[in-house]
């Protein structure tokens, strides 16, 4: 059953290239790791990257980016979130250190190393990324 599913992924996005044009779609072996991780997504939107593909895709309304490298080797998958969704060791590492600055937009990654969760601070133009221990991993300013 999990062959025909990936099966018909394959021929689904061979089809598209075919009617739509082929402008931008990994080869076989990205389309097939994606399937795996992702079997029941539809609506994937391709972008060559430096070393591989990104897709964009939604999940129950919510966008979805993941990452491949060349080969089909899953690199992250990166997710906006809320608030609420944030683990409580995080949300006190950042009150700690962030009081005062009010989040913009929260993204979740995931990757071989684990979860970081990205903080956008509108008013400050700031980016700030926290582990899932709490350790500050990377401040940046737009200015």
């Amino acid at each position: 059953m999990k062959f025909l599913s990936i099966a018909i992924y394959v021929i689904h996005a061979f089809l598209s290239c075919l009617l739509f044009g082929c402008k931008n779609l990994p080869d076989n072996h990205v389309l097939l790791a994606f399937q795996e991780k992702f079997p029941d997504t539809k609506n994937v939107i391709w972008e060559e990257e430096n070393e591989g593909w990104e897709a964009h895709f939604n999940i129950q309304g919510v966008e979805h980016w993941v990452d491949f490298d060349i080969t089909g080797k899953w690199l992250e998958t990166e997710k906006q979130i809320v608030i609420d969704e944030i683990p409580e060791i995080v949300m006190n590492a950042l009150k700690t250190k962030y009081s005062g600055s009010k989040v913009y937009k929260v993204y979740v990654e995931e990757n071989q190393d684990g979860v970081i969760y990205e903080f956008e601070f509108k008013e400050e133009d700031m980016e700030v990324e926290i582990d899932e221990s709490g350790n500050f991993l990377h401040q940046d300013n737009d200015e």
